[in-house]
């Protein structure tokens, strides 16, 4: 007899919620594997991650120069964050700038942000004055351990999730707790407080307004949520020279993942539950 089974989850952090809901809520598809909408994404977003993996290390500048020696060809659709210079070649330059990367050297890199596009920002992304246009940018800001540079947050951040933070940094709030926009005013006032760092939101609501009164400052569009949050906190870590927190979420979440799995897998097929799995939001 199959059993139906209904879990409401409460979590407080979106990013764990996100990747647990999404694995317990399939099983296997016809052939007995993993459903592929379970499969996240563990790559660094980041120009020089030769290999497509959750790092940028010395695997990726042995791949750069087995191209530069010939002894390998590179697949630009395979390996798209091969070409670190973004130039659409592989040169000696890219294997230097993948060099600083590794090294922490101050430099310019280029990542796909949450609009889809190549964007270039400095690297690496440390001792800012941070704005953050929603409550995601601030749950991963916070896990990366970076709060303590955030000075102006949206209202989803201070006042749906006061409890959360220690506010007593923050020295201005802004816009509404249903929605991220920015607006002239917000930007001002950002640009008073010595904001040199944005993490928005990937709408043009906020694009737009950033571009035009903050031209100087730097913007990370990203959106951790649902699939993203895998890879976004990946690659946040990597631009702001926090991998090892990045990859410390990862594993607790993915090893989420993998138990929910393993456990699933253990149920006779005639017992499989029916589950619906909701978060906060």
């Amino acid at each position: 007899m199959n059993k139906k089974f209904v879990a409401l989850v409460v979590v407080a952090i979106v990013l764990v919620a996100a990747v647990v809901a999404v694995a317990a809520s399939t099983k296997s598809g016809d052939n007995g594997s993993d459903a592929s909408a379970t499969d996240f994404e563990e790559i660094v977003k980041v120009y020089g991650n030769v290999n497509n993996d959750a790092s940028i290390d010395e695997d990726d500048l042995s791949l750069v120069q087995a191209i530069l020696d010939g002894d390998a060809e590179w697949d630009r659709d395979a390996n798209p964050y091969a070409d670190a210079n973004n130039d659409s070649s592989i040169t000696a330059e890219d294997y230097e700038l993948i060099q600083k990367i590794i090294n922490d050297e101050s430099c310019e890199v280029w990542y796909t942000n949450g609009f889809g596009v190549a964007q270039q920002v400095p690297y690496p992304l440390v001792n800012n004055t941070i704005a953050l246009t929603y409550w995601q940018q601030g749950e991963l800001v916070s896990l990366l351990g970076h709060w303590n540079e955030v000075v102006a947050v949206n209202e989803s951040i201070y006042t749906d999730r006061a409890n959360l933070y220690d506010l007593s940094n923050i020295q201005y709030h802004f816009g509404t707790t249903t929605g991220s926009s920015v607006s002239e005013a917000d930007c001002e006032m950002m640009e008073q407080l010595g904001v040199d760092l944005v993490i928005a939101s990937p709408y043009t609501s906020n694009s737009t307004p950033l571009d035009a009164y903050l031209p100087h400052v730097t913007k990370l569009y990203i959106n951790p949520s649902g699939f993203n949050c895998i890879s976004d906190a990946l690659t946040l870590g990597v631009l702001m020279d926090s991998e090892e927190a990045a990859e410390e979420y990862v594993e607790f979440s993915l090893g989420a993942v993998r138990e929910i799995r393993q456990a699933m897998s253990e149920i006779p097929e005639d017992e499989i539950p029916t589950m619906i799995i909701t978060r906060m939001y």
